[in-house]
């Protein structure tokens, strides 16, 4: 190989060949859309929308995987979402600070 010829053979079928292009585009995708929706948002609410990402892929593992949801995940997923939510209450939080 270090010597020879320098062109690999790529033997993939086209099953192989859709997942690829599946996964790259269900990364690249919401990546390019994600720093894109950074440059118009305050600093505060882009952290917290990171924050979103673990119900989120709960919600769709769930979805489109056929993950089962148990009554603890679903509580985490809720707390998860009302944690992001509360900065967002005025007047709750002025009670608490």
């Amino acid at each position: 190989m270090l010597f020879g010829d320098t062109e690999l053979p790529l033997q993939a079928s086209s099953g192989t060949m859709m997942t690829l292009l599946f996964l790259v585009f269900s990364m690249a995708i919401p990546f390019f859309l994600y720093n894109q929706a950074m440059r118009h948002l305050p600093i505060g609410m882009a952290s917290l929308l990171l924050v979103l990402i673990i119900p989120f892929g709960f919600l769709f593992a769930a979805i489109i995987l056929g993950e089962e949801i148990t009554l603890i995940k679903a509580i985490g997923a809720i707390l998860v979402m009302t944690g992001v939510a509360f900065p967002h209450f005025p007047k709750v939080r002025r009670k608490f600070i």
